[in-house]
């Protein structure tokens, strides 16, 4: 059975060790392996433009039903290398809940986060549109001039730290203290 798991690299590597990894280990090894990416704005030149960046920088995802055989050949790859997870001779899968929420926040082959878009009332962030709609809770901040929204997400029992592209469209300051 096909399972998801996190390889960790050096943080600005990632395209590079992907590369490699693709080259080097056995093609019917891995079912898929991808970068998750998200969309944001970006202001230069006087205008917004759309830009990707990395969703987890420092993080590879890979799809395989052979992590034994993965965990060897891993160790081929001359770049920093370590599949997250392990417990001794146990190498764990990302949970259903996790490929879940990946899946539905990255909804599509290219595995990007779009932008989402919402309003603040009160206290209270309210999404109308987008991946974030319903993952309102994962919210830590929002930086609204630079149209981001930060989240804590859960990874194998720790809390992982990122940004997705979020347009505020509206501020209602009524019920705010």
């Amino acid at each position: 059975m096909k399972e998801y798991y996190v390889i960790q690299v050096t943080s600005g590597g990632e395209y590079r060790t992907l590369k490699i990894i693709k080259e080097i280990i056995n093609n019917g090894l891995i079912a898929s392996a991808y970068i998750p990416k998200m969309k944001k704005y970006k202001k230069y030149r006087g205008d917004w433009h759309t830009v990707e960046e990395i969703l987890f920088p420092g993080y590879i995802f890979i799809e395989t039903d052979n992590i034994r055989e993965l965990y060897y050949d891993l160790q081929k790859v001359p770049k920093l290398t370590k599949i997250l997870g392990i417990d001794g001779d146990v190498i764990y899968p990302l949970s259903d809940s996790e490929v879940y929420f990946i899946k539905s926040f990255c909804d599509n082959d290219e595995h990007t986060v779009d932008i989402s878009t919402g309003f603040i009332e009160g206290d209270r962030v309210i999404i109308t549109d987008g991946p974030l709609l319903g993952k309102e809770a994962h919210i830590r901040k929002i930086d609204r001039h630079k149209r981001i929204a930060y989240l804590d997400i859960d990874f194998f029992n720790q809390t992982i730290s990122t940004k997705v592209g979020l347009e505020i469209i509206k501020k209602d300051k009524k019920n705010e203290l």
